[in-house]
């Protein structure tokens, strides 16, 4: 039998009808030439053996045809099949915590193409399966969200065409996982030479344990870091060595996990080093009591992180035990008319002392002396340094000197035993009016 032969791209396809409705139960194949060939004349040699011959020049080959006969076409049926699964899932944690899902396109060797893909996940190994809500698409990523960093699950993709939704692909197990957040609350002990830092950890470990903090610090604001060499910890503090008293420095601490190294926290800044004495140390006399007033050194004052104080009677009596202070300060219990020395010093938040500053005072509102018309120009007090007196010469000048460079000198002499005050002209002293004037003490 001839027929006239039009090749096309259908495969596998059984023809229906035949003379008079007869099933010849033909099966053509997908022609090996993408872009087919000419009509032209074929012998179909056996029906049931699907054997087509090309009586021209060109050799035998094998197409898929469709025969015209009776004055009419025999079209091949469309295909019915469904997309094979999905193979090579992959996954990524964005740094949001969300899942990306990626794969392969599957081959399809015959049939629809693609048209959309399912996404679905659940909590491994048994959880329920929730589909991933998305416009359909043939695009071969997905991103899943609402997931919790640290837990495992299962995902699985399918294909879909005109035909339906393919068999699901083998499901892939995975834990999301990201860096870990920043660590809190960092703050610094200045030392000499040395800063301890400390901080809290990070409200999330990014799903993976932290296993060590990285400790950065830098002298010139954060413009260049260097990582502090500690080891591998998971202690929340460190202490950061080597450094320079009196340059400030710029810390901070990032934890680190399986995934890497997470964000840093907040900067705090620290100055080492061993603050100097207090300044403007002054002390003023009391009932019973004198008043203690400081301020900050000007040495390494960012280094104070508290001060103390200890006092002792004038010149030879010992020392209290340091206690910690705040300005201003009151001693009590002390006897009125006695003499004081106090020393204050500065603090480290590691303890360490700082330079002390001393000053002296009496109690009470200090010793007062008259002088009488014969009284001589020296005069003898026990203490060794005249702070208050009252002039009875008929000057009527009461006279007060708080502060030690203020006050008259102590001699060498001595009389019974007790150091001589010598007014010579030249002492500087602060009347209670609060004027300055140089006194001359001489007899009436």
């Amino acid at each position: 039998t001839i027929s006239t032969v039009i090749p096309n791209r259908v495969s596998a396809v059984t023809t229906s009808m035949g003379p008079a409705g007869q099933n010849l139960g033909e099966t053509t194949y997908q022609a090996d030439d993408d872009t087919g060939i000419a009509a032209a004349t074929f012998e179909v040699t056996a029906p049931t053996q699907l054997t087509v011959t090309r009586t021209g020049s060109a050799a035998a080959a094998t197409f898929t045809w469709q025969v015209i006969d009776w004055g009419r076409r025999i079209s091949p049926p469309a295909d019915a099949s469904l997309p094979p699964a999905p193979t090579s899932i992959s996954t990524a944690t964005q740094a949001s915590g969300n899942l990306t899902v990626a794969w392969p396109a599957p081959q399809v060797a015959s049939g629809a193409p693609v048209t959309d893909y399912s996404v679905q996940w659940r909590t491994s190994p048994s959880g329920t399966w929730t589909t991933v809500a998305d416009a359909a698409n043939s695009a071969t990523t997905s991103t899943i969200t609402g997931l919790t960093l640290g837990t495992a699950y299962d995902i699985r993709v399918a294909a879909t065409n005109v035909n339906g939704t393919g068999t699901w692909s083998t499901p892939v197990t995975v834990t999301p996982m990201s860096e870990a957040g920043a660590p809190t609350s960092l703050a610094t002990t200045p030392g000499s030479t040395q800063v301890g830092l400390t901080w809290s950890a990070p409200a999330s470990n990014g799903g993976s344990a932290v296993t060590d903090y990285k400790v950065e610090y830098s002298s010139n604001g954060g413009t260049t870091w260097t990582t502090f060499a500690d080891g591998v910890s998971t202690a929340t503090t460190a202490t950061v060595t080597g450094l320079t008293d009196g340059t400030t420095y710029t810390f901070r601490v990032s934890a680190v996990n399986s995934v890497g190294t997470g964000a840093t926290s907040t900067v705090a800044t620290a100055t080492p080093g061993t603050p100097g004495a207090p300044t403007s140390l002054a002390v003023t006399p009391s009932s019973g009591a004198v008043v203690v007033s400081w301020a900050a050194p000007a040495t390494n004052p960012a280094a104070v992180a508290s001060y103390q104080y200890q006092y002792r009677t004038y010149g030879t009596g010992s020392w209290s035990a340091w206690a910690t202070a705040t300005s201003p300060l009151t001693i009590s219990g002390l006897t009125d008319g006695s003499a004081y020395d106090v020393a204050v010093r500065a603090l480290t938040a590691a303890s360490t002392p700082g330079a002390s500053a001393t000053a002296s005072a009496f109690s009470g509102g200090g010793v007062a002396l008259w002088l009488d018309a014969d009284q001589a120009s020296s005069i003898t007090l026990s203490g060794g340094s005249v702070q208050t007196w009252a002039d009875r010469s008929g000057n009527g000048r009461d006279v007060s000197a708080p502060s030690s460079s203020l006050r008259p000198s102590s001699t060498s002499q001595t009389l019974n035993s007790r150091p001589v005050i010598t007014f010579n002209g030249t002492t500087v002293l602060e009347d209670l009016s609060g004027s300055t004037n140089r006194y001359s003490i001489t007899g009436d």
